[in-house]
């Protein structure tokens, strides 16, 4: 069966959040509808794996899991969902950030405030996206980059 991109980011944030302990998950979409569709789909998917009693909070740019049903104690794992908007992004960090449609988003968004997030040792990136129109856009020069004759990022 295929996914379709949306879904396999959904599952994938849900899955990370759900198995590592106190951990932060941002996801950074194109806009405010499609950020808050995505969390609410992830939501879903977390309630339909029956983990529902985990979810300790939720609204439109926030989901808080528990590590462990009904214990208050237990560590919590964060998914943020944000519009990808430089102004309001800064200082918005985590262990995993996903560029969700990376080739619509701005340079200046991956510039301020992916690179300074890249550079803390815990923090890991996905940036997906489908085909941009333009093949002359950031995204598309960082699927080629390269750093002492290897590429800098895992392309898959």
């Amino acid at each position: 069966m295929l996914l379709g991109k949306t879904t396999a980011v959904a599952m994938y944030a849900a899955a990370f959040a759900l198995s590592i302990p106190a951990c932060t998950v941002c996801i950074f979409s194109t806009g405010r509808r499609a950020s808050a569709k995505l969390l609410a789909q992830i939501q879903g998917l977390v309630r339909s794996a029956g983990h529902g009693e985990r979810i300790s909070r939720a609204n439109q740019e926030q989901l808080d899991l528990r590590q462990r049903a009904g214990d208050k104690d237990s560590p919590i794992s964060t998914i943020y969902s944000f519009p990808a908007a430089v102004a309001t992004l800064r200082g918005q960090g985590g262990d995993l950030i996903i560029l969700e449609e990376a080739g619509f988003m701005d340079q200046e968004l991956f510039l301020q405030v992916v690179v300074p997030l890249l550079e803390m040792q815990s923090t890991s990136l996905i940036a997906i996206s489908t085909i941009p129109p333009s093949k002359s856009n950031f995204f598309n020069s960082m699927l080629t980059l390269e750093l002492e004759g290897e590429l800098l990022f895992n392309v898959l």
